[in-house]
């Protein structure tokens, strides 16, 4: 308890001080410190949830911290003025510090410690918290995240990119198969370069550079930051004071971490790492420097694709941290010449190194070389000429891409350079714009041409056949795409995507033609021959996609309804009946299509208004091909109720078909009521009516849903 007592007695100072500035009431200071006591009371003891009781209380104190900020924002818009700045504001964020601190010196948990020095990072002063990635490295030397984090912090919040550079080497070395330190590694380069350009400003009159601030934030870049001057007797920097002595007392360093990590850079001896020189601080050195040319950058892609160096989506995300870097730089016209010479020289690098090391029979180098020549141009021509600059980038692209096909003369690649020409071109380019359409015309020009070449060479499948007939009607050039459509079904007659496609086109064709030169039965009989056997043994081994599975029943459909448009059924119905029972044999062993074609028969005989007989006589021989799926009964009983001459008898025979099967009659509520209702509003047979109620009470799996519709 004395201990307890202890950390609350260093709490109640700074918490009372607040109540006195009237941050807090009297009565919040009781509830925060019997809160604080409470947590305090139950960490003394050894509970296996300490660890989340700790999260708990840090997050309290995490909130109270926010609280106050909002308080003191409110207070000095009150004002209107600036408020003295007490420290005892700072002591919630502070207890919650300490708390963390305690939390994270005993734990190996890489997710706590990224938690506490994001909480540092975000929300303290920043004396101290190199020495707490200092620890934090040390515990989890093998923490990718924890070295980006470390680096970033030197960086991005300190402005030391020697010892961020140094840092995310080392991590480098401890985790030599992680990919994201090496990209942190280059986005770091590329973002400091970015800030080397921002800082020159170019005099377009004068075609001078001045550097404004440039050598004093390469000061504080290059060499290490000279202690701090002490500046206890202002209020607002107190907390950096107070972070200045540990726990346990120690003097918390403000050094740089990669200084403080010093014995383990200097295990591997300089060699270990990329070594950068001093960046110059002149204008006209700086803008033909390594630095600004990216020759830095350059240095590390190189260094990372040695140590990785058969990872082809390793290299392809440098292009892309490449690409994004460029994009930014492009927005700003004083930037954009020096932007678009580095990506220039880090692309070439890249470009470089992919050919010389990657096969020239890997799709997915080619994608990317075409789309880095699509990529590169200057957009600071004059917009007379944006036209031809846009022509001549295409064109190297258009090249490229040929020149994968003759490493690669697959559909796959063929497929790939559709999809490249269809994001970069085709969804790009405005085919209203003048200067658009000459561009989309040469891209579809190219890819039909490829297309073409591709078929000819014989690699095109059923996929690639259909894209190049397509693409013929979207030429408007009919006559190649039917020539090609019924050339394809006689090389791949097994193809139910061709069959459908050629069947499909020809149709059409016909009835633009006036419909009359065509013999539907013909065109669909000679594919179905060729078809369904196949899709029989090969539906049985269940090596058939659900699409291709959609396009057999639709053919068959079609099929079925090309025969019995010959056939009239009111005059001549047994002609009818055996055209179905000859197809339900042909399509034996394919029970899901059989199915389709039965729903649409009861469809044609319920359109075609069929009499009672011919009716009965259909349902009959559809019976006899098992199994009956439960959406033909029900789609038989909605048929036969709402005939103009009900035969009652019929609508019950279905009904009392369809609940001999035992999973029907157990689940199906409806129909069980719509049979009930049948007989009490139609026929107004009480008894019957009240027979099948009964029946459906013992039959349903959980009747209450019947019951209550009934009553």
């Amino acid at each position: 308890m004395d201990r307890v007592n202890k950390h609350l007695a260093s709490l109640e100072d700074a918490t009372m001080e607040l109540v006195t500035e009237g941050y807090f009431t009297k009565q919040q200071y009781r509830s925060i410190m019997d809160k604080r006591k409470d947590f305090e009371v139950k960490l003394t003891g050894n509970s296996v949830v300490k660890k989340a009781l700790t999260m708990k209380y840090i997050k309290y104190e995490l909130q109270l911290d926010a609280d106050l900020h909002v308080a003191y924002q409110a207070k000095q818009k009150k004002f209107g003025r600036e408020i003295h700045y007490i420290k005892s504001l700072r002591s919630p964020l502070k207890h919650a510090l300490d708390l963390f601190h305690k939390l994270c010196e005993k734990s190996n948990d890489e997710r706590l410690w990224l938690s506490y020095l994001n909480i540092r990072i975000a929300r303290a002063s920043h004396a101290g918290t190199s020495t707490i990635l200092s620890k934090a490295l040390q515990k989890l030397p093998l923490s990718p995240a924890l070295w980006r984090t470390a680096a970033a912090f030197e960086f991005e919040v300190n402005s030391r990119i020697a010892s961020a550079r140094n840092l995310i080497q080392l991590g480098i070395q401890y985790n030599p198969s992680d990919r994201s330190l090496w990209h942190y590694f280059f986005q770091m380069e590329l973002s400091y370069v970015s800030q080397l350009i921002n800082n020159i400003n170019i005099n377009e009159s004068q075609k001078k550079v001045k550097i404004e601030i440039l050598k004093k934030k390469q000061e504080k870049m290059d060499i290490d930051v000279k202690k701090q001057k002490d500046d206890s007797d202002d209020d607002k920097e107190q907390l950096e004071d107070e972070e200045e002595v540990g726990e346990n007392g120690e003097t918390v360093s403000k050094k740089p971490t990669s200084d403080l990590l010093a014995e383990q850079l200097a295990k591997g001896g300089e060699n270990r790492f990329i070594t950068f020189g001093k960046e110059m601080f002149e204008a006209d050195t700086l803008l033909n420097s390594s630095v600004i040319q990216g020759k830095i950058a350059i240095i590390i892609y190189q260094a990372a694709t040695k140590k990785i160096s058969n990872d082809f989506k390793f290299r392809q995300e440098f292009h892309k941290i490449t690409r994004k870097f460029s994009e930014v730089g492009k927005r700003n016209k004083e930037t954009m010449e020096l932007t678009m010479t580095l990506e220039k020289n880090v692309t070439e690098a890249i470009l470089k190194s992919l050919q010389e090391d990657f096969s020239a029979n890997q799709i997915e180098m080619w994608m990317m070389i075409a789309s880095i020549e699509l990529g590169e141009g200057s957009n600071t021509e004059s917009s007379s000429s944006s036209s031809s600059l846009e022509e001549s980038r295409l064109k190297k692209m258009l090249q490229v891409l040929n020149n994968g096909f003759k490493n690669i003369a697959t559909e796959k690649y063929v497929a790939q350079v559709e999809t490249i020409l269809m994001e970069n071109v085709f969804d790009k380019l405005n085919v209203g714009n003048e200067q658009d359409w000459p561009l989309i015309q040469m891209a579809k020009e190219y890819l039909l041409s490829l297309y073409e070449q591709a078929n000819k060479q014989g690699v095109l499948g059923e996929q690639g056949i259909s894209s190049l007939v397509q693409l013929y009607i979207n030429t408007n050039q009919i006559e190649k795409a039917i020539k090609l459509a019924e050339s394809s079904v006689v090389k791949l007659p097994t193809s139910i995507i061709l069959w459908t496609l050629r069947n499909n086109l020809l149709n059409k064709q016909s009835l633009l033609n006036g419909g009359e030169s065509l013999d539907m039965v013909t065109l669909y009989e000679e594919g179905f021959s060729k078809l369904f056997p196949v899709a029989i043994s090969t539906i049985s081994t269940q090596s058939i996609t659900a699409q291709q599975f959609k396009l057999y029943e639709k053919y068959a459909i079609q099929y079925f309804d090309s025969k019995l448009n010959q056939t009239n059924l009111k005059t001549d119905s047994k002609k009818t009946l055996e055209l179905f029972k000859k197809l339900m044999r042909s399509l034996n062993g394919l029970k899901d299509i059989q199915n389709a074609v039965k729903l649409y028969f009861i469809d044609y005989l319920y359109m075609n208004n069929v009499d009672n007989n011919q009716w009965q006589e259909a349902y009959s021989l559809v019976l006899q091909f098992r199994p009956i799926s439960r959406e033909f009964y029900l789609r038989t009983i909605l048929y036969i109720q709402e005939r103009q001459n009900v035969d009652p008898n019929q609508v019950r025979s279905v009904y009392e078909t369809y609940f001999q099967n035992k999973d029907f009659a157990a689940s199906d509520t409806e129909t069980w009521i719509n049979y009930f209702r049948f007989e009490l509003r139609v026929t107004k047979d009480i008894a019957k009516a009240n027979i099948i109620a009964s029946r459906a009470k013992k039959s349903l799996s959980s009747p209450l849903a019947f019951i209550n519709s009934t009553q």
